[in-house]
């Protein structure tokens, strides 16, 4: 199962375009995956994208803001049972054939919690 992190520095805002032209700016951490659930704390499974499979596109998971509040709601959601992911900084869609991520600044890039680079 392929995950991919971006995360933007301090202060780096991360835009990401979806295929159709939907842009969204003012990301600081964007996942992108292509199944459900996402990984395992033991045996609970970890939600993100509740519509992602290998059967779908990928799904993709965005916070406008790292504040503590805002992460452990997410973090909150993400352990539930049902998985259901909900908030005002909270971008969130399932089915997407293709995200484009940019940044003004370099940003750090893992996939399946690998550092792949700090790509400019």
């Amino acid at each position: 199962a392929a995950q991919c992190l971006t995360a933007a520095r301090w202060g780096a805002e991360l835009t990401g375009e979806r295929t159709g032209g939907e842009a969204v700016s003012g990301m600081r951490l964007g996942f992108v995956a292509n199944t459900d659930p996402w990984t395992y704390l033991g045996t609970r499974e970890i939600h993100l994208n509740r519509g992602c499979g290998f059967h779908t596109d990928l799904g993709v998971f965005a916070l406008h803001s790292l504040r503590l509040p805002t992460v452990l709601r997410h973090l909150r959601q993400a352990i539930s049972r049902k998985g259901e992911q909900r908030g005002r900084k909270l971008y969130r869609r399932d089915d997407v054939p293709m995200l484009t991520i940019t940044s003004p600044e370099p940003i750090r890039v893992q996939c399946d919690g690998d550092l792949i680079a700090d790509l400019p």
